[in-house]
Parts: structure tokens; C-alpha cells; sequence
């Protein structure tokens, strides 16, 4: 009979007809490398779902999906307000982070979007032909949240087939990416005759799209349409009413992390919200980095909103993602180095958060040039940036900082200010760097005391190799993975070998220097074998980088100077 070919192992015991059985093995295991670029961002925004991570892979992306970045016109932003946008808005972050992707390097962004009950969805009534005073056919609704329903038109035209078919055509706001929506020939009834079947029909055409022509809206949706109005009036509408969630307190928005239902608690959340809501959504998504949008906004020289005391139950959450999280510091001590090494050293020493000083400049093409916090600015960097290699001396996209712009203080950071930066955990943002007169990274550190683990390269890379071994070995739990008592034995030997050419490709790549790998006997007695347990170890030698770099130089009439024959 012709040969079975099965997947897996098969046992004698499990065949009794005679052949031949032919068993495909798997080929050892390949540890494929997390990626390193994908970070994430928690806060308020003008459209999209709440607490809904979704995937941004550019600046585009995220306007069709979360709206525009504010302008002081929003119907949040009070006219004295002390900033000319929400100082939580995701899209100045998003912004800020994908300039960052230089030379070709993309990053991606997972997006949470948060709302107090302050929110509110854009309306308007679209009227029927009675006279003389018209009667609503239909209430009309944005399909999510916020100020940019404010924008959406409707306009309700003749059919191109005439008669008493309508064309509803939905506009967007401009400049979101997002095509006008237009659902056509929609039937009514005669004319000036109740019970017209077209409000019904828009309304499930909206909900559900029309059969042979387009889908569902992603802009409206409709409220208890009316079973006794006319056809609709030729008209266009445009919504209003619609609020972002961002509470004004005096004026500003408050952003308080220790007050329940404010915008700030809401992106931190609870553990004990189901579904995750805030920056619990991002668990599972594999995040290499995080921000919380107006983390540290506050204007004195402390985390005086809360922060302070949600900043446990932050690191807490990046660590069990393994992801960096990057905080930045309070308006109040980005022009004194003293108080803000002294705020530091107050807060986790941890090499799995950065704090970052000092504001940036950033253009959005909507409101006046302005400070940002240089949290976002570091996010995009970071995750644009090799994972072996330092962020010391790398350039920032930036119209300038609070110390070396016409917004800020003109002086430039001494050498001893960036000295205690450095040493006082703080990577620092300022121009000139090392490297020349530009916007970049004067320091290189995360949030460790630690030598050996405050570079930001060791953030990085022991993050990646962390999640890559984390994604690949479970395999090697369970199923067709039985131990024996003698070496070689195909699961140890297949651990040591994935470990050992992961790691190997790592050096290869330029990422890391040497490394060892052992999965045998001598680490699984057989005792612990008899108990279920398999024991393997991995290490890593990083390359360093360079922090002080010292070159001599003798110059003068007196030098003997040898010259090598033929250089």
C-alpha cells in the first residue's frame, strides 16, 4: 500500500495495518528577534473609540482614526486658558514621536483613547418637507466622541435617479485623510405625503450599508428615525455639540492622577476594569516603550498631581509588559538642573523608566509654536533608533527646547548641568551635543543608579532579548517534550542549540559581544527532572558605549614627529 505520511512522532503502538508510515519532524527551533520599534501612547483625543488600542503606523494614521490635534477654537479650550491645547492630547504626542522616524526608520504606535463624562458625541436633526414647519425626519449622531463631529456635514440632495430617490453625501473634516461617504438613491414616497420610508432606510443603510453598493458609515449613526415624516428637505447640516472628555478646571485642564473619573486617573485605570481600559489595553500588544500623555505637566518642581503616588502601580504595569515607560518632568524644574536631579531621586530608581528634561518646541501647523513635553520626542527616538545602540549624541527633531529657544531661557546647559544629569539619572535634551550644534541627547541614561544597567542601550536590548526568548520557548513546554535521564537528550539539546543561535545571530548582527548558552545535565538533576522541571541559562556581554572620550594632542616647533615608511 502507499506510504502515510503523518506530521509529528508516531508510535508503534498507535498502527496496526501493514505499510510503511513515513513522520515529518519539525526542524530545530528558530528564536525570531521582537521587534524593538513599537511603542504606545495613552491619552485624550478629538475622535475614535475609548480604550480601544489601535494600531498607528504614521501621523496619517492616526488623524483618520483619532481626529485632528485641538486648536484653541475647540469647545473644550476656555480663551484664557494657559495653554493652546490640552496638554494631554494624544495627537501632539503622536506627532512629536513620528517625526522622530528618520533615515527611513519606521516605528508603529498602539493608540488609547481616553474621555471623562464630560464627553459627547455631535448632533443635528435633518428635517422632513413640511410646511410650514418642518419636522425631524431623523436625529443624526457622530459615530464616536469628541470635537471633531463637529466638523462632519450631511448633505441631502436629488438621487442621479431622480424622482423621489435622495443622495445622502457625509462629509469629514478636512485635512483628516478620510473620503466623503455617500450612500445613493435612497427611495422616498410622493411627494408631500406622510410615512416616508427614507428615514427608516438611512437609518439601516447607515448601520448596515446598502446591498451591491457601499458599506456601514464610519461617521454616523442615526437615533429613532420618524415613521411619519415627509421626504427630506434639500439641505446640508453640519453636527455641533460634540466634546472630548477633558474636564476644564480654572480654565485649564485638569489632570489629576489621584482623583477618580479624571482624565489623567483614566489612563492609568485599574487592574480590576473589564475589559482593560487605559494603559492596561496595552497588555499583550508587545510595547517597547510607553507614554502617558500630560504625565508631568504640572508647572511647580514636584509631581504634584498625582503622579507621585500612581507612579508604583506605572512601573508596575511596564514592567509585567516589558516595556520602557517615559515620563517627563515638570515645567518647574526644566531651568534648574538642582530641583530636577532632586525630583528624580524622589521617584523608582529603575532602569525600566526614563525621565526626560526638557521641553521642546513643536510645530503642529495649527496653533502657535509652543513647549511639549519631551517625553514623545524620546518615545520616537527610542523606538527609531538600532536597540545596541546609545541614544548620547543622537539628534531630535525640534524647533528648539525651554533652554535653547526664543520660548525658554537662551542659555545653553554648562558642562556640570549636564554632568548631573547624567549622573542624576535625567536624560537630557538640549543643543549643542557632542556631535555639533543640534537638538539631541546630552546624557544616556534611564532611571538606574546602577552603572552597569542606567545605559539606554541596556533598557533596550535586554527588553528584546527578554520578549524574543519569551515568544519562543514555550514551545518547549509540554506535548512531545519528555526528558530523559542521560545527555544528549533531543529537548535539552534542542533548547541549547535555539538558545545558542539566537544569541549567535545577535553577535553576528553587531548587537551584542559574546554570549554562553547550556541547557544539560549539569544544570537538571534528576531529581528536578523527575519533578517536571527543565533548567537552562543564557547570558549576553553587551557592546558598550562611549561616555567620555579623551584624545591628546602635542603640538609645537620642538615635536618629533615619526612618519612610517610609505604612510
Amino acid at each position: 500500500m502507499p506510504g502515510t505520511i503523518v506530521e509529528g512522532g508516531i508510535s508503534p503502538s498507535q498502527v496496526s495495518a501493514p505499510g510503511l508510515y513515513v513522520s515529518i519532524l519539525p526542524p530545530p527551533a528558530i528564536v525570531r528577534g521582537a521587534p524593538s520599534n513599537i511603542g504606545a501612547l495613552v491619552g485624550s483625543a478629538t475622535w475614535g473609540p475609548t480604550n480601544v488600542p489601535i494600531f498607528c503606523g504614521s501621523m496619517s494614521d492616526y488623524l483618520r482614526n483619532f481626529g485632528q490635534i485641538p486648536s484653541p477654537s475647540a469647545s473644550y479650550q476656555a480663551p484664557t486658558a494657559p495653554a493652546p491645547v490640552n496638554p494631554a492630547d494624544m495627537g501632539t504626542y503622536a506627532l512629536a514621536a513620528f517625526q522622530q522616524a528618520q533615515n527611513g526608520a519606521g516605528i508603529g504606535i498602539w493608540c488609547v483613547r481616553v474621555a471623562d463624562s464630560s464627553a459627547a458625541a455631535a448632533t443635528v436633526a435633518a428635517k422632513d418637507t413640511t410646511a410650514p414647519t418642518a419636522v425631524t425626519g431623523i436625529t443624526l449622531n457622530a459615530k464616536y466622541l469628541g470635537t471633531t463631529g463637529n466638523g462632519i456635514a450631511v448633505s441631502i440632495a436629488v438621487g442621479s435617479k431622480g424622482g423621489n430617490n435622495f443622495t445622502v453625501t457625509i462629509s469629514p473634516p478636512p485635512g483628516l485623510g478620510i473620503p466623503a461617504e455617500v450612500f445613493a438613491n435612497i427611495a422616498g414616497t410622493t411627494p408631500a405625503t406622510a410615512n416616508s420610508p427614507f428615514w427608516n432606510s438611512l437609518n439601516a443603510a447607515l448601520a448596515n450599508g446598502i446591498a451591491g453598493g457601499r458599506g456601514p458609515s464610519n461617521l454616523l449613526v442615526g437615533a429613532s428615525p420618524s415613521s411619519t415624516a415627509e421626504n427630506p428637505a434639500l439641505a446640508t447640516y453640519t453636527l455641533t455639540g460634540g466634546a472630548d472628555g477633558t474636564t476644564l478646571t480654572s480654565g485649564a485642564v485638569s489632570l489629576n492622577y489621584g482623583t477618580s473619573g479624571n482624565l489623567a486617573q483614566l489612563e492609568i485605570s485599574s487592574l480590576s476594569t473589564t475589559p482593560p481600559a487605559g494603559m492596561y489595553a496595552l497588555a499583550g500588544l508587545g510595547v517597547d516603550a510607553f507614554c502617558l500623555c500630560g504625565w508631568g505637566n504640572g508647572s511647580g518642581t514636584s509631581y504634584a498631581q498625582g503622579e507621585g503616588t500612581a507612579f508604583a502601580a506605572v512601573e508596575a504595569f511596564a514592567q509585567s509588559i516589558g516595556a520602557a515607560f517615559i515620563s517627563g518632568l515638570p515645567a518647574g524644574v526644566e531651568n534648574n538642573t538642582g530641583d530636577a536631579v532632586t525630583l528624580v531621586q524622589s521617584n523608582p530608581d529603575d532602569w525600566i523608566c526614563f525621565y526626560v528634561k526638557d521641553r521642546q518646541v513643536l510645530n503642529d501647523g495649527l496653533n502657535a509654536l509652543r513647549l511639549v513635553d519631551a517625553a514623545p520626542f524620546t518615545l520616537g527616538r527610542y523606538l527609531a533608533s538600532p536597540p545596541q545602540n546609545s541614544l548620547l549624541n543622537t539628534t531630535v527633531v525640534s524647533g528648539g527646547s525651554a533652554r535653547s529657544s526664543s520660548l525658554g531661557s537662551p542659555a545653553p546647559y554648562s558642562q556640570s548641568e549636564i554632568g548631573l544629569c547624567q549622573n542624576g539619572r535625567i536624560l537630557l535634551l538640549a543643543k549643542p551635543i557632542p556631535s555639533g550644534n543640534v537638538m539631541g541627547f546630552a546624557t544616556g541614561v534611564n532611571g538606574s543608579s546602577n552603572v552597569a544597567t542606567a545605559p539606554t542601550e541596556y533598557t533596550a536590548m535586554t527588553l528584546l532579548i527578554a520578549k524574543s526568548l519569551a515568544a519562543a520557548f514555550g514551545k518547549f513546554v509540554g506535548g512531545s517534550n519528555l526528558q530523559g535521564p542521560v545527555d544528549p537528550d533531543p529537548v535539552r539539546s534542542g533548547v541549547e542549540t535555539a538558545l545558542a543561535n539566537f544569541l549567535e545571530s545577535l553577535r553576528a548582527a553587531g548587537q551584542i559581544a559574546d554570549y554562553s548558552a547550556q541547557c544539560d545535565l549539569s544544570l537538571n538533576s534528576q531529581a528536578n527532572i523527575a519533578s517536571h522541571y527543565l533548567f537552562a541559562t543564557a547570558s549576553a556581554k553587551y557592546l558598550s558605549s562611549v561616555w567620555f572620550f579623551f584624545l591628546s594632542f602635542t603640538g609645537g616647533t620642538t615635536v618629533q614627529v615619526n612618519v612610517q615608511q610609505g604612510s
